[in-house]
């Protein structure tokens, strides 16, 4: 997930506090938190169904493997200082219920500052916009970070991820990556206006 912003260095990241690139997000009816590793205990439930593997492949996380991606993505910069890792719960407002999560790896390519988004929500927890909803709140916030290219990979088969796109200004292209299309943002306007 990134590098220090538009046109930042990747060395620029380490500095740069978790405050600036993952905070908390609100929208009408949703809460996104920034994830830390002790939100293993409460997501492992809410990811544990293989029909969300569908698509992408693998299998649900057990605690331990839960525990280890979110202590990694808890640095908020890829080992190697070159990605930004920018993860969020997905919670209900009212009750703070978690319904999935939210990331964005943020990186610069050609000196632009480029995302890529995806999103996982329980599978009780979807058709009813709220992947939609927070997805436009990330695409939104990256857009005040600089961020001018904002991108998802989707199976061809998932339709609902492509709706989702395609409510938050992203257009499929051309571009195929194991078996996923890439969607890129195609109108950046349409989402802050």
């Amino acid at each position: 997930m990134g590098t220090g912003g538009p046109g930042g260095s990747p060395g620029e990241d380490r500095h740069i506090s978790d405050d600036d690139w993952n905070p908390q997000l609100t929208t009408e009816r949703l809460l996104l938190a920034p994830l830390v590793p002790a939100d293993a205990e409460e997501l492992v439930g809410v990811l544990d169904d293989q029909r969300l593997h569908r698509f992408t492949g693998g299998h649900p996380a057990n605690i331990a493997e839960l525990r280890r991606s979110f202590e990694l993505w808890a640095g908020r910069v890829s080992p190697d200082g070159r990605e930004r890792w920018l993860n969020w719960v997905i919670r209900e407002r009212a009750c703070e219920l978690p319904l999935g999560t939210l990331q964005a790896t943020v990186s610069v390519e050609d000196s632009q500052s480029v995302a890529e988004m995806a999103w996982v929500l329980a599978v009780e927890a979807q058709g009813q916009g709220y992947a939609s909803e927070a997805a436009h709140a990330l695409v939104a916030f990256l857009l005040t970070k600089g961020v001018r290219e904002v991108v998802a990979h989707i199976h061809p088969d998932h339709e609902a991820s492509a709706r989702v796109a395609q409510a938050v200004g992203l257009g499929p292209t051309e571009e195929w990556s194991s078996g996923e299309r890439l969607w890129r943002l195609s109108n950046p306007t349409y989402v802050t206006s």
